[in-house]
């Protein structure tokens, strides 16, 4: 599967309100092994020019806890105000977060 046809899946269910999950074989980026993780959306995040430069799909942890600490993490250097502001991305501990579609 390539990651447009990944994206066009999330971007549909997500608008279809299907619910989504996906699953971590090995544990990294303080994502653990074994666990689902919902999909809340795909999101574009886009340059001056509305281009989409960025793909990344919104997930949860539905512990609310051990956050991912990976590329697009809330303490991510990636993230400029622009960007925080076009996600919506919050400082709050609630167990979302942002993984890049690649």
């Amino acid at each position: 599967m390539t990651d447009d046809e990944l994206w066009e899946i999330v971007l549909s269910g997500t608008k279809n309100k299907d619910p989504m999950a996906a699953a971590c074989q090995v544990s990294h980026y303080g994502l653990i092994a074994g666990h689902a993780y919902g999909i809340l959306e795909g999101i574009c995040l886009t340059d001056s020019a509305g281009n989409c430069v960025h793909k990344l799909i919104q997930m949860r942890n539905p512990w609310g806890k051990d956050q991912y600490t990976g590329p697009w993490s809330s303490d991510s250097s990636e993230w400029t105000p622009e960007w925080k502001t076009q996600a919506k991305l919050s400082e709050a501990t609630d167990g979302i977060f942002f993984v890049p579609l690649d």
